[in-house]
């Protein structure tokens, strides 16, 4: 009896004693206040370059003709045409749909190959292995294209571009072991960025560059008849894999890099990125958005991205980086940008100054380039670590 009334008066005097009433869980203890203030700067990235390699020829979804980044870009395509085909049935079309048009005016060539060319070894410099091309003999009887064969397929909505090319069919008919197809050049003396390109034989069925004609069945019926392409590919004049300095070219074979420095700006390894953007200006929107094909007013919402990666070896010739991930392409304050932010804060697993490259998700395989005429701005909002 006596050891309980020690326990109630023990009891008793501990709750009662210190401050009376409910306790205060007034104090903010959200993240913020443990870390700090977030904290906004702009850096500018002084030390920046683009690193150019070669494109690579497979999987190409598109045929390219005209000229990128001073680069000359031919296409190929070749037919099986069978020697008792009916002339008759003729005019024969080279129907092209056309998947983007960037020339300065719609003008291009086609001419029949008189050389043989192989769909996997052909390249600008040869036309099968160990045989070069000669382009004055390799190619005849050219046709030029122009506004007034192009048309538009309402079911597909695409622009096409409908050719006559009797003379070629009926040459192939008869000199079957002498078709060697047919090449899609441009003559332009615009060679910055003037491009047209069309859907290949590895689009979509409905898109597909075919020969076109019509005959006469046994019920006296018209009938449209296709003959499918088996082999084609683009061509581009090669280059050596370079780094272009104080340049940013986003695009096949183009791919900028950006050094930073945190300690010039005074921000710890240790401490949190919460959000930055690479914020671009001094563009053609017209081919950042034929580049990217993206629409700057849509991008937020269509999740468009790039890959970002940290370099590794900056060496033109052994150029490596580390394991990419996605930086999505946004518009920022009416510019386009790339959030960084993630590929940012790996920096605290490599040394300071780090380099970040940029490149797109598609197959090398289109050309297409992009070019920026000054060096982006770094907007970073980042938060200190005390224990940092």
């Amino acid at each position: 009896m006596k050891k309980n009334l020690i326990f109630i008066i023990l009891v008793f005097f501990i709750f009662s004693c210190g401050k009376k009433g409910p306790i205060d869980l007034s104090t903010d203890y959200s993240d913020s206040n443990i870390n700090g203030p977030s904290e906004e700067t702009t850096i500018s990235l002084k030390n920046y370059y683009t690193n150019r390699t070669d494109y690579d020829l497979n999987s190409h979804l598109e045929l390219w003709v005209g000229f990128s980044k001073n680069r000359e870009v031919r296409s190929l395509i070749d037919y099986n045409i069978s020697e008792n085909i009916n002339l008759d049935n003729g005019p024969f079309y080279l129907k092209l749909y056309i998947a983007k048009n960037m020339l300065d005016n719609t003008s291009f060539k086609i001419a029949r190959c008189t050389a043989e060319w192989k769909n996997s070894e052909a390249t600008w410099e040869e036309r099968i292995d160990g045989t070069s091309w000669n382009w004055t003999e390799d190619i005849t009887n050219p046709i030029t294209v122009t506004e007034e064969n192009i048309k538009y397929d309402e079911n597909q909505e695409l622009n096409y571009a409908e050719i006559d090319i009797s003379s070629y069919v009926e040459y192939w008919k008869n000199n079957q072991s002498e078709n060697y197809g047919l090449v899609i050049y441009s003559e332009s003396q615009q060679q910055d960025y003037n491009i047209i390109s069309f859907h290949s034989t590895n689009s979509n069925k409905d898109n597909k560059p075919v020969i076109t004609y019509e005959y006469t069945n046994e019920q006296n019926e018209t009938v449209d008849e296709e003959i499918n392409a088996y082999a084609d590919i683009h061509i581009a004049e090669s280059f050596t894999t370079t780094n272009l300095s104080s340049t940013t070219i986003i695009g096949d074979g183009y791919n900028p890099v950006f050094t930073i420095d945190f300690d010039e700006n005074n921000i710890d390894p240790k401490w949190e990125i919460l959000d930055a953007h690479l914020v671009f200006s001094n563009y053609d929107t017209e081919i950042l958005e034929t580049t990217l094909d993206i629409s700057l007013n849509d991008i937020d919402k269509n999740q468009d991205y790039l890959f970002s990666a940290i370099v590794k070896n900056s060496d033109a010739e052994n150029f490596s980086f580390s394991s990419s991930i996605k930086s999505p392409m946004e518009n920022y304050g009416g510019n386009f940008s790339v959030n960084v932010t993630d590929i940012l804060n790996q920096r605290i697993n490599h040394e300071n100054p780090i380099s970040i490259l940029l490149f797109p998700t598609y197959p090398k395989t289109m050309l297409r380039a992009v070019e920026f005429l000054s060096a982006p701005e770094l907007k970073i909002t980042y938060r200190e670590n005390p224990e940092g």
